[in-house]
């Protein structure tokens, strides 16, 4: 996993945009804020993140609306 240096500062913005799409995307049934580490990245094209649930670790790769993976 690599991260940029302003990974930090994208975040937490991030998952207040897009956390309630990626959520109902995936079915966690959990807010991602309240997961011990999630990364939501929206592109120009798509997007894409790692979310680590308490029971496994999900890679993903969805449209731009994230309501498609």
């Amino acid at each position: 996993m690599n991260f940029e240096p302003d990974t930090l500062s994208k975040v937490p913005a991030a998952l207040d945009t897009y956390g309630a799409r990626v959520s109902s995307l995936l079915n966690t049934g959990e807010d991602l804020r309240g997961l011990p580490f999630a990364f939501v990245e929206k592109k120009m094209l798509g997007g894409k993140g790692e979310l680590f649930l308490r029971d496994r670790c999900i890679r993903f790769r969805s449209n731009g609306g994230f309501n498609k993976l």
